[in-house]
C-alpha cells in the first residue's frame, strides 16, 4: 500500500469552473476525502491527511468521475446501498413500452423497499417538483430522453439511470431484459456514479442576453431552412480563430462527440476529458475542421447571415437567431451524474458494439 498522493492522478488538462465533491467507494472503515479543485489551476489537493490505499484506486476526470476498485471482489461495492431510497420512474410519452416498463420497474423497486413515483420525461415541471425529493432518477427511452432529464434536472445533482428503448444507447445503463436484475444490484448498492461535464451557452443580441441554456450534448448554431451557408466568426478566450463558411457549428462536450458533433465527421472524445470540441458542420474551405479547446476555455460565436439562422440546444431547443447575434458557450458550473454498474472500460466495449 502507498500513500494517496502515490496512487491517485489527477488529469493534465485545468480545471474548469465546476468544483464537485468526489464520490468514491471506500469501504466503510475509511474516510473519504473531498476532492478540492482550483479553477485558475491544473493543480488540485486533498483536503483531509493523506492515508494508505490500495494500489487499485485512482482519481481520473476532472469533475470527480467516481471511482471503485477496479479488480478484485469489492469491484462494484460503490455506494451505501440504503442511500437511494426515493425513486423517480420517467417514461418517454411517444413509446407504449416505455410506460409499461416503468410500472414494472415501480413495482419491483416497490417490493425492494423502496418509495417510487412516477412522470413523463417531457413534463419539465413535474419532475422538478419532485426531483428535489428523490435519490435517483429512471430514464426509459433512448439516449434523447436520459440527455432532456439531465438538462431538466441540472443543479439537482441526482444520478440518472437510463434503460435503453432507443436505437443506440450510449449514456444507457439497463437493457429491459436485465431489469429485475439490474435494480437489485442499485438496491443493493453495488454501482457507482460517473460524473460528465454540461455546458453553460448565452444568446447575446445587442450586448444584452436574451436567454441561457444548459447542454448535455451540444449546443449549434446553424442555417435555418434555406440551404445557404452561414458565416461564423469564431474566438477562444477572446482571441479570433477563424470565420467558419459552412452550414453551421457544434460546440460539444465529450458525451456530445458521439451525437451531432459524429455525424459530422468529429472525433469521439473520452466522457472523462473536461474539454470543448469545435465541430464546422459541412465547412467550405476551411483548415480548421476540428478543435478541441480546454474545459475552461470562454468559445463565442458570432452570426454573419442575409437568411434565417437556428440555435439549438441538445438538438431539442430551438431558437430562431439573426444578423449579429452571438452565442458565448463555457464549462457549466452543474454537471450530470450517471449511475453505472459495470467498469469504466465500458464506455469503449459500448462504443464499439453501437459502431459495428
Amino acid at each position: 500500500m502507498g500513500s494517496v498522493q502515490a496512487v491517485w492522478s489527477l488529469p493534465t488538462p485545468a480545471f474548469g469552473s465546476a468544483v464537485s465533491t468526489v464520490d468514491t467507494a471506500w469501504p466503510a472503515d475509511w474516510s473519504c476525502p473531498r476532492f478540492q479543485g482550483n479553477p485558475s489551476a491544473a493543480q488540485g489537493r486533498w483536503s483531509q491527511q493523506a492515508f494508505p490505499v490500495p494500489p487499485e484506486w485512482r482519481y481520473n476526470g476532472p469533475h470527480g468521475d467516481v471511482h471503485h476498485r477496479r479488480e478484485g471482489p469489492d469491484c462494484r461495492r460503490a455506494m451505501d446501498k440504503h442511500a437511494m431510497r426515493r425513486i423517480g420512474l420517467l417514461h418517454h410519452p411517444k413509446i407504449p413500452q416505455s410506460l409499461s416498463l416503468a410500472k414494472e420497474a415501480g413495482e419491483l423497486l416497490s417490493g425492494l423497499g423502496r418509495t417510487v413515483w412516477h412522470s413523463s420525461s417531457w413534463d419539465e415541471e413535474g419532475v422538478l417538483k419532485s426531483a428535489h425529493e428523490s435519490d435517483l432518477l429512471v430514464t426509459f427511452g433512448g439516449d434523447g430522453t436520459i440527455v432532456r432529464v439531465a438538462r431538466t434536472t441540472a443543479g439537482h445533482d441526482l444520478p440518472i439511470l437510463g434503460v435503453n428503448l432507443g436505437r443506440l444507447g450510449f449514456l444507457a445503463e439497463v437493457q429491459p431484459r436485465e431489469l429485475s436484475s439490474k435494480l437489485g444490484l442499485v438496491a443493493n448498492g453495488e454501482y457507482w456514479i460517473e460524473q460528465r461535464m454540461m455546458l453553460a451557452a448565452r444568446l447575446v443580441r445587442d450586448e444584452h442576453m436574451i436567454e441561457s441554456f444548459e447542454a448535455v450534448n451540444d449546443v449549434v448554431m446553424s442555417r435555418g431552412r434555406i440551404a445557404r451557408v452561414v458565416r461564423v466568426n469564431s474566438h477562444v478566450d477572446g482571441e479570433f480563430l477563424t470565420q467558419y463558411v459552412s452550414d453551421g457549428v457544434i460546440v460539444a462536450t465529450p458525451t456530445g462527440s458521439t451525437a451531432y458533433a459524429l455525424a459530422a465527421g468529429g472525433p469521439i472524445l473520452d466522457p472523462r476529458l473536461s474539454v470543448m470540441l469545435l465541430k464546422p458542420v459541412a465547412p467550405h474551405l476551411t483548415a480548421a475542421s476540428a478543435l478541441v479547446v480546454p474545459g475552461e476555455a470562454r468559445v463565442r460565436l458570432e452570426l454573419s447571415t442575409e437568411y434565417e439562422a437556428s440555435l439549438s440546444i441538445d438538438g431539442q431547443i430551438h431558437l430562431p437567431i439573426r444578423d449579429g447575434d452571438v452565442v458565448e458557450v463555457t464549462c457549466s458550473r452543474h454537471v450530470c451524474r450517471f449511475l453505472r454498474l459495470g467498469n469504466h472500460a465500458e464506455f469503449y466495449r459500448t462504443l464499439l458494439e453501437r459502431l459495428r
